[in-house]
């Protein structure tokens, strides 16, 4: 290949040659071939070296391309090689794209069973604490720092007659019929004979039985994510009361009486929810005075010690006094003593403990967690307005018919007897004062009339005859100074007794402390002002002697007061009076503040002579302004109107024209 290119090369030096040749020379041809190989030679000694030098690049070129056709080699089994890795990677691309899809599969179940943890973690509950209760009967469970009576349920009654509310009947023989005037525009509540009252929601078939507030740990939890709410008893059975899971909110406004503590990381959350009452429950247990205590036993006492009480008043005379009043005295103290430790010894009814069942539902399954059994649940069976009619024979003792000397301390007896249960029993008001003592140094002549047909006796001092059925007359003159012996009788009564006083005493208090719990129980106000309270007990003192004649519907009924601003007492309303314009604050109510007979509705109207309205409210026990209502009147003539409801249908109204100034 080399002799080729050089060949090549002198064939082209030549023919050069030679057209140069032709071009500048015509002479002989020796010339021009003298002269064509001059230049021959002349190129060729040119040329060698070029070729020398064109075989050495060649051979270099040959060596270069000997090396390239080895890196050519290399390069494609390099090529090869990278071709079979790409193969190899493909192949193990989608395995990875398999991998990755596991991987991802995997890490989606993973999420998924954190998620679960996270919704579970968000529903779980450590612990539920019930932190207070209010309910129609009990306003605030909270009474007193350390005594917190978590009470729910609610006061029932079954209907004895069918009516409206209000309407124009009244209790017979007490109060005054309404006009429909005086209640127009009102939505009358209307019940069956028979029907349990209040009538469960239509609805959920339930009664209103209250509100509890609870705090949750972690105070984080919603209770909305609650599978439930729910009252158990120990066993694990669910209450006749139940719990509105519903209707469970966050309480961003009250204020409990001693606040409540968790852990510092958490503000406490409070939550409020209603609860109802199943009052037709086979299990559904109450209170009923009326049942637990024998009222008729005790309305029998009561009369025997009025008996005997007016026995000696009938048998008295100047020689056998002393002692007849001192044993008399002795027997109505003890036989008042048995009477309060029978009430002491009524049981009421056990109630089951209940705690507070949070319900929540994880991947686990349904879980839970209880407050502790701190619970009640009860329906309170009230007393009706007209209770106690039937405890009396229709007979009444005449003790202001004996003369005020003689029979001071037996009316003073007779009172604290027939007061039994009414928060004012006291054995020290049978001591009387100097004064009343003094009373005793001056003669006196006694006249006794008697009528033997009854028999009934009647001692006055002014000879007077009390009536033509009395037709034997006898008299007696008391001469001595009797301060003395009525000194040495109370010192007698005292000391004979052995120290009965104190334990009479002791148990006056054990009763007024029971009575101070039932009170929780029947729903006695606590925020009224004392002056409410003080009027009441006035009240009572006044009627009390009309037991016996009319059992306890005087003392049960309902009764309006009313405070004409601060500067004034309590008082009740009556027929013509005149108050001053302005604020005035209504207390509806009953005689017992509501303790034994509570309302259920009640209707309170201010009618102006136009025939408006001033105030106008149909109200149900456990409404904001049950218990008090604020007003404010101009001058004007208007008539009050007072009307309520008791658990069993019996309404009794009361009317009252007065005049504002």
């Amino acid at each position: 290949m080399k002799k080729k290119i050089i060949n090549g090369i002198l064939m082209v030096a030549l023919v050069g040659a030679t057209s140069t040749s032709f071009v500048s020379c015509k002479d002989t041809s020796e010339d021009v071939k003298t002269d064509l190989m001059a230049q021959v030679n002349a190129v060729k000694a040119n040329l060698e070296p070029r070729v020398e030098q064109a075989e050495k690049d060649i051979d270099a070129l040959e060596g270069r391309m000997d090396t390239a056709e080895s890196d050519i080699k290399t390069l494609k089994s390099d090529v090869t090689s990278l071709k079979n890795r790409v193969s190899t990677l493909e192949q193990e691309k989608d395995s990875l794209a398999q991998v990755t899809k596991t991987i991802e599969g995997q890490l989606t179940q993973v999420e998924t069973k954190i998620n679960t943890i996270v919704e579970a973690l968000q529903k779980m509950v450590t612990s539920v604490t019930v932190n207070a209760t209010s309910t129609s009967i009990l306003d605030n469970s909270k009474l007193f720092p350390g005594l917190n009576l978590q009470f729910l349920g609610t006061a029932m009654g079954k209907a004895t007659t069918t009516g409206k509310f209000p309407s124009t009947t009244t209790m017979a023989g007490h109060g005054t019929a309404l006009e429909a005037a005086d209640f127009a525009g009102v939505d009358q509540y209307s019940w069956s004979n028979g029907d349990i009252l209040p009538k469960a929601d239509e609805e959920t078939e339930l009664a209103d039985a209250g509100t509890v507030w609870f705090t949750l740990n972690p105070s984080n939890v919603n209770v909305k994510n609650l599978k439930a709410l729910k009252l158990v008893d120990s066993q694990n059975n669910e209450s006749f009361v139940t719990i509105s899971l519903k209707d469970a909110e966050k309480d961003t406004t009250s204020v409990l009486t001693w606040g409540i503590t968790r852990a510092d990381e958490f503000k406490p959350v409070l939550w409020k929810a209603q609860a109802g009452i199943d009052l037709e429950a086979t299990d559904l247990a109450t209170i009923a005075p009326a049942e637990i205590i024998d009222y008729k036993g005790i309305a029998a006492d009561v009369r025997a010690i009025l008996s005997e009480v007016k026995a000696a008043a009938q048998d008295v005379n100047r020689n056998n006094y002393a002692d007849l009043t001192k044993s008399t005295t002795k027997s109505v103290l003890k036989n008042s003593a048995q009477i309060v430790a029978s009430l002491l010894q009524a049981k009421v009814p056990s109630l089951p403990a209940l705690a507070l069942e949070a319900q929540w539902e994880d991947t686990v399954g349904v879980r839970s967690v209880l407050s502790d059994y701190s619970i009640a649940a009860t329906a309170y069976k009230p007393l009706s307005f007209d209770f106690g009619k039937d405890l009396v024979d229709g007979r009444q003792v005449s003790l202001d018919k004996i003369d005020r000397q003689v029979a001071r301390i037996l009316n003073k007896i007779a009172n604290k007897v027939n007061s039994i249960g009414i928060n004012n029993i006291t054995i020290a008001n049978i001591n009387l004062t100097t004064a009343q003592l003094n009373q005793f140094k001056t003669s006196q002549t006694l006249h006794i009339w008697v009528n033997p047909t009854a028999p009934d006796v009647v001692i006055n001092t002014d000879g007077s005859n009390p009536g033509a059925v009395y037709t034997t007359h006898h008299t007696t003159t008391i001469d001595a100074d009797l301060t003395a012996a009525v000194n040495t009788l109370l010192g007698e009564v005292n000391g004979s007794l052995n120290g009965a006083n104190v334990d009479i005493q002791s148990i006056i208090n054990e009763i007024k402390s029971l009575q101070a719990n039932v009170t929780s129980y029947a729903d006695r106000t606590k925020t009224f002002e004392v002056r409410v309270s003080d009027f009441l007990e006035r009240e009572i003192n006044r009627v009390i002697t009309k037991v016996a004649n009319d059992g306890l519907t005087r003392i049960l009924e309902p009764v309006i007061l009313f405070q004409a601003g601060e500067n004034y007492n309590v008082t009740r309303f009556f027929e013509g009076q005149v108050i001053p314009a302005g604020k005035v604050t209504l207390v509806p109510t009953t005689v017992t503040n509501e303790l034994f007979a509570p309302a259920f509705k009640k209707y309170v109207a201010i009618k102006a002579a136009d025939g408006s309205f001033a105030v106008q409210k149909l109200m149900t026990k456990g409404d904001k302004d049950f218990k008090k209502i604020e007003a404010n009147l101009k001058a004007g003539k208007y008539t009050v109107i007072y009307s309520a409801l008791d658990f069993y249908g019996n309404q009794v109204s009361k009317k009252y024209n007065i005049t504002v100034k």
